[in-house]
């Protein structure tokens, strides 16, 4: 292991019987320390996946594929999808049934690694979030967002 060296002074002192400081002996001593080097790691690119490579969503996905997109949200089963692109909120010819409301949800619970939880349920997943409201009896509804 290469080594470094300092040279370090040391100095010693007597008082003579006049009180006054003389030096006494000057030593001169060579002091080993490790050498710290830079590890320099590659850098590596990894590519991103994206929503439609990672997980499929149905009709939401190829809403998704479109970054002008901003917003979709579901106001339950057999409700037509709104959407926010360019700050204006579109109605689309859309619509999802209880079954598929809830597999979006559980799919973005796996890839996200949140825990299922109800009645209200958030969660991040890449540059998503969705908020679901979980239902048995009203049924269940949820917004993606993307942030």
């Amino acid at each position: 292991m290469p080594y470094s060296y300092s040279l370090e002074l040391a100095k010693f002192f007597i008082f003579d019987q006049a009180k006054k400081i003389k030096p006494l002996k000057v030593e001169q001593r060579i002091v080993e320390s490790p050498k710290v080097t830079e590890i320099k790691t590659p850098k590596l690119t990894i590519p991103v996946p994206t929503i439609q490579s990672s997980f499929n969503l149905g009709g939401v996905s190829q809403l998704l594929q479109d970054k002008t997109i901003k917003l979709i949200q579901c106001d339950g089963s057999r409700a037509p999808l709104k959407i926010s692109q360019n700050n204006e909120m579109i109605q689309v010819d859309l619509a999802l049934n209880e079954e598929e409301i809830n597999e979006i949800i559980r799919k973005f619970s796996l890839r996200s690694g949140t825990p299922l939880t109800e009645p209200v349920f958030q969660a991040e997943f890449q540059d998503l979030r969705i908020m679901a409201i979980i239902s048995k009896y009203a049924g269940s509804r949820f917004i993606i967002t993307r942030l």
